[in-house]
């Protein structure tokens, strides 16, 4: 990373702890920075990792460079249009102001001096006055102090260890002031359901498995956070479909020596003749003997076995969940490599901006994926050959599923999970 790329970087996180008003982002703590990925991805649909989060703050050491979609969310979530408009907003680059470089003020032939000091007042104006709106906003649209309450309850409760899953969350707000109070199921705002300050319960249904962190909201401001895991008896397969997804029962997934879905199965289920953005999923989520994200080894054999006219891309992709993130590993058609991303439990590395074309794939043949991650070092094999390697900086949390999503259909023939070199803790072959 360059010395100017760390200068706007300071720059901005000096307005983004102004905006926030948490105070300084060295004293921050895991939640905090929780909270601010939440909140980016509310205003911009962008999803930054705690782990980014904390390198741009400095938190975590890091020299390299961030990713211009990362940049952007960043500079979008505090008001601007992209990054490049917060680097040439007013600030100095390379020792050389907005009134020095600009065409209109040379063509103008102004004194540079005078035009630079006009500029300056101006500006300082424009960031007092955003300044004392910022304030008049937050109070109005907060009224919340940056600690919460102890008074605040939040804890949940599953219904069954069945799908769908209903979970009864009690709360109690009574002593917050603010104008509107709600219950986000996850990460996504659009699981979001408003409740009264005057009540004590909410329920909701959870139609897909995994492990979320609920939310209880007042106004913008998260409040607490409740852990609710949704597991799986075994595999499950799903259609995914809003608002209600497919179940598939076991025995339109059992194929011979395989799991999976038929272009039989998926047209009767969905009513389709073509599959493009059908996506299917088989899931196998459950606490798996304290297994941990920053050392373990996935194994599997599986194909997508859709034709290209009914399933241009044949994407298929494979997370491996932990709690409070996942690895995703994607393959697809050789010619549609750029529609790709990759994560690593703290980046995300889209296909448009990268090369990913070592994930495409001939699905005529089974292909073999494997996925380790020790000594934190994350490597990707691909049919015996290593596709991708990359620096795990921190230590991750408890392994907590696997989930194989195909586009149209699609068949899984072995998955194993362990410690790296180990006897698996999962060794499924589907005979």
């Amino acid at each position: 990373m360059s010395t100017e790329e760390r200068n706007l970087l300071d720059r901005y996180k000096s307005l983004l702890e102004q905006k926030l008003g948490w105070g300084s982002s060295s004293g921050w703590n895991n939640q905090e920075f929780e909270d601010l990925s939440d909140k980016i991805f509310d205003a911009t649909k962008t999803k930054l990792s705690v782990s980014t989060l904390k390198r741009i703050s400095g938190k975590i050491k890091y020299e390299g460079s961030f990713n211009k979609s990362t940049l952007n969310a960043l500079a979008q979530y505090i008001g601007f249009e992209n990054w490049n408009s917060f680097a040439y907003s007013g600030f100095q680059r390379d020792s050389v102001t907005i009134a020095e470089s600009s065409p209109v003020i040379q063509a103008a032939g102004v004194n540079r001096a005078k035009s630079a000091l006009k500029l300056k007042i101006v500006f300082t104006s424009v960031i007092i006055g955003l300044v004392i709106l910022f304030l008049i906003y937050k109070n109005y649209s907060y009224n919340l102090s940056t600690e919460t309450p102890a008074s605040v309850k939040f804890v949940s409760r599953k219904i069954t260890d069945n799908l769908p899953n209903s979970v009864v969350f009690n709360y109690d707000v009574s002593k917050i002031d603010a104008d509107s109070f709600f219950i986000q199921q996850n990460w996504d705002p659009q699981r979001r359901q408003k409740i009264s300050p005057k009540n004590h319960t909410l329920t909701s249904i959870y139609y897909y498995p995994g492990h979320f962190n609920a939310r209880l909201i007042a106004n913008e401001k998260v409040l607490k956070k409740s852990r609710v895991f949704i597991k799986t008896k075994g595999w499950k397969g799903i259609i995914e479909q809003e608002p209600v997804p497919i179940y598939l029962s076991n025995e339109e997934i059992k194929k011979t020596g395989a799991i999976g879905i038929s272009k039989e199965t998926l047209k009767e289920k969905t009513g389709l003749n073509v599959f493009n953005s059908v996506n299917t999923w088989f899931l196998n989520v459950r606490s798996f003997n304290g297994l941990n994200a920053d050392n373990f080894q996935f194994e599997g054999t599986l194909r997508n076995t859709s034709a290209v006219n009914v399933s241009l891309c044949r994407r298929i992709y494979i997370f491996i969940l932990f709690n409070g993130g996942a690895f995703t590993i994607p393959l697809a058609d050789r010619g549609c490599i750029s529609s790709l991303y990759l994560t690593t439990g703290q980046r995300t590395i889209d296909g448009k901006e990268n090369d990913l074309s070592k994930f495409g794939c001939d699905f005529k043949e089974d292909q073999k994926v494997e996925c380790r991650v020790q000594n934190k070092v994350m490597t990707i094999v691909l049919n015996g050959k290593r596709i991708f390697q990359e620096s795990v900086a921190e230590n991750l949390a408890e392994l907590v599923g696997i989930k194989i999503s195909f586009e149209g259909t699609g068949e899984i023939k072995n998955v194993r999970l362990g410690a790296p070199g180990k006897f698996p803790v999962l060794n499924d072959q589907f005979n």
